[in-house]
Order: structure tokens, then C-alpha cells, then sequence
């Protein structure tokens, strides 16, 4: 009965979040959270995938192309790792046994190695796409922002 005591203020602090994010998601694109429209509004400009210069029209498409075809394969994998994410804090909280917790660390471990694998198989194949001046600056962003080759919190190794 305990657990349930203790259960229900978090859930109900974890809906209260959720509905705030999405308020503020829901919001009209350009205007402050205030509902104030921005003073000025930056000009549009053409989509460069990755800050990769010289692509060619053909380069962008195919690019494109490729970007939609992984974000539609990691959403559903991202979507089942917060779930067994939220699973493994429901866990903690219920004070569950040590076996339990630990097999719900290897299942969200396992997701994040697929989610890795696809990240890496979506670089490569961009890669395949561009010439050597343009994987000087593909690989440069690669390894400095995504892919698990940097933390959250920076480069595997630092200390912030």
C-alpha cells in the first residue's frame, strides 16, 4: 500500500510535465511563450543537411531521402527506450528486486546498441553520397556531435 502512496505523487508530477510540454509545444510557431510575435524574423534559408557545403541538387535529395527513411526506423526504437526508461524509475521507486532492475538495464542497453547501430549504418550510407572534400566536414560534425561518439555532457573523457 506503501508503494502505491508513493507511486501516485510521481505519476501525477510526470502528467503535470507532459501536459506542460505539450502546451508549450502546442504554441504558434514565432511567437514567444508570452504569445508575443518576434520583433524580426530571420530570413529562411535552404536546407544544408549536416553543414555539409557544395551539394549538389541530386546529393540533397538522396540526403533527404535517407534521413526520413532512418528517422522513420529510430522512432519507434527511441519511443520504447524512454518507455523502459520510465519502466526502470517505476522499478527504483516500487523498491523492486535487484533481477528485475537489472533485466530492464539490459533491455534498455539492448535498444540503445540497435539505436546505435542505425545511427551508424545512416552515416555511412550518407557518406557514400558525398565527395572527399564534403566527408572532411560530414565526419568532423559526425564526431563531434552525434552518433555516441560524444555525451551529453561532451566528449567521451571530459570533464566539464
Amino acid at each position: 500500500m506503501d508503494k502505491r502512496k508513493t507511486l501516485l505523487p510521481v505519476l501525477a508530477i510526470l502528467a503535470g510535465t507532459l501536459v506542460t510540454a505539450n502546451l508549450t509545444l502546442a504554441q504558434e510557431p514565432g511567437m514567444l511563450p508570452q504569445g508575443m510575435p518576434h520583433m524580426e524574423r530571420e530570413k529562411v534559408k535552404p536546407m544544408r543537411p549536416y553543414n555539409i557545403p557544395d551539394l549538389t541538387t541530386d546529393q540533397l535529395a538522396k540526403i533527404q531521402k535517407l534521413q526520413l527513411k532512418h528517422q522513420k526506423a529510430v522512432l519507434p526504437l527511441q519511443a520504447q527506450l524512454q518507455t523502459k526508461r520510465l519502466e526502470l524509475y517505476s522499478l527504483i521507486i516500487e523498491d523492486a528486486t535487484w533481477e528485475k532492475i537489472n533485466t530492464k538495464i539490459e533491455e534498455i542497453g539492448k535498444i540503445r546498441a540497435d539505436l546505435q547501430k542505425k545511427q551508424v549504418a545512416h552515416h555511412v550510407a550518407i557518406r557514400k553520397l558525398l565527395t572527399d572534400e564534403q566527408k572532411v566536414y560530414f565526419d568532423a560534425r559526425e564526431l563531434g556531435h552525434r552518433g555516441g561518439f560524444v555525451g551529453p555532457k561532451g566528449p567521451c573523457g571530459s570533464r566539464r
